[in-house]
Parts: C-alpha cells; sequence; structure tokens
C-alpha cells in the first residue's frame, strides 16, 4: 500500500500515436522507483510497464485495505456496544435520581410539617413564660 500511494495517475499520449488516444495510467519511471521489476525496457528503447506485477500489488493493496476496514468495523462495532451500554446506565442513573428527587422532596414536606410543629410548640412556649 505504501509502495503503491508513492505513485501519480497521469492522463497522456503517446508521441507517435498519430490518433492521440488518451491514456490514464502511472509514469515508468516513477514506478521503475517503487517496483522494479514490474518496468523493463523495449526494443525500442521504451520503457514498457509489466501490468501483471502491477495486478498483484493492487491486489495485495485491496488485502491490506480490506484488513484496515474490517478492524475499523468491529472497532466500531465494539464502540457502539459500549455507547448502548452507558445508554442503559445513564438511564438508570437518571431513575435513580428521579426517585432520590421525589424521596427529597417528600422528606422536605416532613421536615416542613415539623418545623411548622415545633413553630407552634416554641410560640406557645414563649407566650406562657412571657
Amino acid at each position: 500500500m505504501e509502495a503503491l500511494k508513492k505513485l501519480d495517475l497521469y492522463h497522456y499520449t503517446f508521441k507517435n500515436d498519430e490518433t492521440k488516444t488518451p491514456h490514464v495510467g502511472v509514469m515508468a519511471q516513477d514506478l521503475q522507483k517503487v517496483f522494479p521489476d514490474a518496468v523493463t525496457k523495449g526494443e525500442d528503447g521504451y520503457l514498457r510497464i509489466r501490468f501483471e506485477d502491477m495486478f498483484y500489488a493492487v491486489i495485495n493493496a485491496v488485502k491490506e485495505l480490506d484488513a484496515k476496514i474490517t478492524t475499523f468495523a468491529a472497532d466500531i462495532t465494539g464502540m457502539k456496544t459500549r455507547l448502548d451500554s452507558q445508554d442503559k446506565t445513564i438511564e438508570t442513573q437518571q431513575k435513580l435520581i428521579e426517585a432520590q428527587q421525589k424521596t427529597i422532596e417528600e422528606l422536605q414536606k416532613q421536615l416542613d410539617k415539623q418545623n411548622e410543629v415545633f413553630s407552634k410548640r416554641l410560640n406557645k412556649l414563649e407566650g406562657r413564660e412571657g
């Protein structure tokens, strides 16, 4: 994969092609630096690309990418599972908090009633003593 990433794609036509048919590919000189065995020199002196060598390099790159994608997919699935679990935990904690808030409100009402009773008693006591 790293070797393939070093290659650039070019749009070109052959100098001797009278029809100037457009092509897309890599430059043999660039390919030779990365995959020396994938380039040969023809009898005419021009460099030729051995596409079967490129084919195997591309297959290996696809396998490498597939392995990475499989790993990433497994990681994402694991993260989703953990997030779902955390969501359930948060939901449970929110229900507990709501229940505790209700309990606190009930206790506050009880305290308010007791405070009122004590206040009345205190007022009575102060009234008797004063």
